[in-house]
């Protein structure tokens, strides 16, 4: 998957506001959803990275284990009768069987694992700590609110490096559509178990199982996850006026998460797929994007560099090429060529159905 040489810079082959073919499925790629499945669980070769396959089985592992320990809970609190849970379920049930029936996992739901995964790798540096709130304010000139939510987030960053055994729970800070995608496919794998335990009659397991879940998304507070909270904060910053300096700061100090949350506020980006494109675009695409959002070439290769720690890119003197070719680039240029990235996730996806079934011809 390796780009041996730059196209013009800019240019996508495909007109302006054209994306990339590939890019367009976003929902409904099945072969690719099939093909990150096997990269995962089987261990062949492929694009990605050997430390963001391991990072998003642990993010994987560790969601899939919260959430099955907060749905027993909640089954051993409302049933009439008091359930032998322990007896009929091993402690790290569904993860083992997330493994053995690894499809049971939906392509979006694994795109945010494998999301999350990637940006705490390139926001990761083992050597030090997340710096503290008194220093943000002090070398990277951010004062207040601003500085508290920049090291929450960093902090964040840091948890997400967990590199603990798959099995052990994390913390489900997941967005909403993610996080009832989560509960409902963990349900879905303790009533399987506990409808061949015989441990009660299924007329009575599913009522039981579809109230402890909904009572586990009931208590879930979008509102304070770090996607959230980090578009939250994009739009405090917009009305600062970042410097380049500040701009530059962000990136020497890694704020992985305030970085992609400002560049999907200034091209009109959900988060959410401004955090796949990380993983999923190329690299000269993600120039293109750190040029229209305006950021300073300084910003644009340390973003791109840290790219690296999880898929492979262009060869090294062709990075060189782009990152010349940076300040070149008109910034309407840069994003004219980004435009197909703000169309609404659905009307992409039907666009490329119709596409692949006309052979790629829309009349």
């Amino acid at each position: 998957m390796s780009e041996l040489s730059p196209a013009s810079f800019g240019a996508s082959g495909q007109g302006a506001h054209d994306l990339p073919f590939p890019l367009w499925n976003a929902q409904g790629d099945g072969l690719r959803h099939r093909m990150m499945l096997e990269r995962l669980f089987d261990g062949r070769e492929a694009r990605w990275s050997d430390a963001l396959i391991a990072r998003t089985r642990r993010h994987v592992g560790g969601c899939v284990s919260a959430v099955e320990m907060a749905l027993k809970l909640e089954l051993e609190r409302i049933a009439v009768a008091g359930l032998d849970l322990a007896g009929a379920l091993s402690p790290d049930h569904c993860w083992r069987a997330v493994q053995h029936k690894p499809a049971i996992l939906s392509v979006t739901l694994l795109r945010h694992m494998r999301d999350r995964a990637a940006l705490s790798l390139m926001g990761q540096d083992p050597l030090t700590m997340p710096a503290a709130i008194e220093e943000i304010e002090q070398q990277h000139d951010f004062t207040g609110d601003i500085a508290t939510q920049l090291s929450a987030l960093a902090y964040v960053q840091t948890a997400w490096r967990d590199s603990g055994p798959d099995y052990v729970a994390m913390r489900t800070d997941l967005p909403a559509e993610a996080m009832q995608d989560l509960v409902w496919t963990v349900a879905a794998l303790i009533a399987e178990a506990l409808m061949r335990s015989d441990l009660m009659p299924a007329v009575e397991l599913m009522p039981l199982m579809d109230r402890a879940g909904a009572a586990v998304l009931a208590r879930h507070d979008e509102g304070s996850t770090p996607f959230a909270q980090a578009s939250l904060l994009a739009l405090q910053m917009r009305a600062m006026d970042l410097s380049e300096d500040q701009l530059v700061a962000l990136a020497r100090g890694k704020h992985i998460l305030a970085l992609i949350a400002i560049m999907s506020d200034r091209n009109s980006i959900e988060f959410k797929h401004m955090a796949s494109l990380v993983s999923e675009a190329s690299e000269q695409m993600l120039f293109n994007m750190c040029r229209a959002a305006g950021f300073p070439r300084e910003v644009a290769v340390r973003f791109v560099l840290g790219r690296r720690s999880i898929a492979r890119g262009v060869e090294d003197a062709v990075l060189v090429e782009y990152a010349d070719q940076y300040e070149d680039m008109p910034l309407e240029e840069a994003r004219a060529s980004i435009a197909g990235f703000r169309l609404d996730e659905i009307f992409r996806d039907r666009l490329s159905l119709l596409r692949g079934l006309d052979g790629g011809n829309v009349r």
